[in-house]
């Protein structure tokens, strides 16, 4: 997977070059006929950028394909018997604690008013959150770990309110993990990732079938260059 993306970076910062030479120019071609004629970009251009889209698309769905693999791998672990599977009950955390930013974001709680001395630890702003998820007061648990980000920037409690969700999940599962042996958690993806994967391959033929040469270009014999196995 890692192999793959970052030939995926690099084949995206091809793509984007190709992009960026066809948009000097056609500045250029504005420039100079003051905008009296259509402007164009080449053929050579045209077909530079459709090959480096095709290979950046062929990588993107390499990666999902390792991706998939790598799930593969975890549902095996997920079924060895000395394995703890907490999975499920992770998810249903997911789910309490996303309602809970919502409500905060809509403005329906009350001021965070906590059960506990202020922490002058890490440990003891970990065992605060702890005990608040554990409770399933995650509105408070919420609040806490934004009032710790201040305290503690940049440190465990996340970079900003993006990570809330991402850090709370955290500490319950070290928490979790230090009561039992051989945790295991995977939580589901946001979206499907087979319809994914059906759109890339679609975009992929799409592409290829845009760089189909034309009459002209076959019999010089540069056909070759949008064979699947060079591109």
């Amino acid at each position: 997977m890692q192999e793959c993306f970052e030939t995926y970076c690099m084949r995206k910062d091809q793509a984007e070059q190709s992009l960026e030479e066809i948009k000097v120019s056609i500045k250029q071609q504005s420039l100079g006929d003051g905008g009296s004629f259509p402007i164009q970009c080449s053929e050579e251009q045209k077909l530079d950028l459709c090959q480096k889209l095709y290979k950046l698309i062929f990588k993107l769905v390499m990666l999902f394909e390792s991706y998939i693999k790598l799930l593969d791998c975890f549902k095996l672990v997920q079924t060895a018997s000395q394995v703890n599977d907490i999975s499920g009950q992770v998810e249903s955390i997911k789910g309490e604690v996303t309602a809970a930013m919502s409500e905060l974001e809509n403005g329906q709680a009350s001021p965070l008013n906590v059960d506990s001395p202020k922490p002058v630890t890490k440990q003891d702003a970990f065992s605060s959150l702890t005990e608040y998820i554990k409770s399933q007061q995650y509105q408070k648990a919420i609040q806490l770990v934004r009032s710790f980000r201040t305290m503690w920037p940049g440190d465990m409690f996340g970079q900003s309110q993006d990570d809330d969700l991402v850090t709370l999940l955290n500490v319950f599962c070290i928490e979790m993990a230090e009561k039992k042996t051989g945790v295991f958690v995977l939580t589901k993806v946001e979206f499907d990732i087979g319809l994914l994967y059906s759109q890339l391959l679609d975009i992929n033929q799409q592409i290829r079938n845009w760089t189909i040469p034309s009459p002209q270009q076959s019999c010089t014999g540069n056909n070759d260059l949008l064979d699947s196995s060079t591109l």
